[in-house]
């Protein structure tokens, strides 16, 4: 896992909002497994480099390794806040790269 890529980071973000969107409302019928969305948490604590004692982070990772079962809404109201911000860190970060990349006929 430690080994995340763009593509990786990307698709997180994709199941994640899926679950806000769709995870308290009683007729969605795509809502994500519960198990996809702790790896995608997972893959974008790794990829943003998140500090894992970070007092929101602890909290986030705290809901979903808890032995009972995870509420959704606990969930949900962990990540309303996480996955914005998650996303907002994708856009700067491929904004970036299309400045920080040299082209292939860039030699110096």
């Amino acid at each position: 896992m430690n080994d995340v890529t763009s593509k990786d980071a990307d698709d997180a973000i994709e199941v994640l909002s899926r679950f806000l969107r769709d995870s308290l409302d009683i007729e969605a019928k795509d809502v994500p497994d519960i198990d996809d969305v702790k790896v995608a948490i997972a893959a974008l604590i790794i990829w943003n480099n998140f500090d894992e004692t970070d007092y929101e982070i602890k909290n986030l990772i705290r809901v979903f390794e808890s032995k009972k079962a995870i509420s959704y809404a606990d969930l949900n109201s962990q990540l309303k806040d996480f996955v914005p911000y998650a996303m907002q860190l994708r856009e700067i970060q491929k904004a970036r790269s299309v400045f920080d990349d040299p082209s292939p006929d860039d030699l110096f």
